[in-house]
């Protein structure tokens, strides 16, 4: 099994062309070595990135121990238009959990 920087470099070395959801355009015996039963989803929406037609947002997946973030299309604002006329390629890098603090009422 490769570790995430290994995973990160060769899933970005291949330039994904987003066309539906990112794990669908995993190639499929990538996605049965490394991430099929093997992965859960941490937080969806964060670095939230409108654009005109579209909406770029991270998704971080943990996985062999360590987390990965996925930039991809998550939403389309156009009727006509789907995620694969947005032309975008998926981006994965390392990620790493920071901790802040929030107030609310009492």
């Amino acid at each position: 099994m490769k570790t995430n920087k290994e995973i990160v470099e060769h899933l970005n070395s291949l330039n994904i062309a987003q066309t539906s959801n990112w794990s669908e355009d995993i190639p499929e015996e990538i996605w049965n070595e490394q991430f099929e039963d093997n992965h859960h989803v941490v937080a969806t929406g964060l670095n939230v990135d409108k654009h005109r037609w579209y909406e770029l947002s991270t998704e971080v997946i943990s996985i062999n121990g360590g987390l990965i973030g996925v930039r991809s299309v998550t939403d389309c604002f156009g009727e006509e238009s789907s995620i694969e006329d947005m032309r975008h390629d998926l981006e994965f890098f390392e990620m790493k959990e920071v901790s802040s603090i929030t107030y609310i009422k009492a």
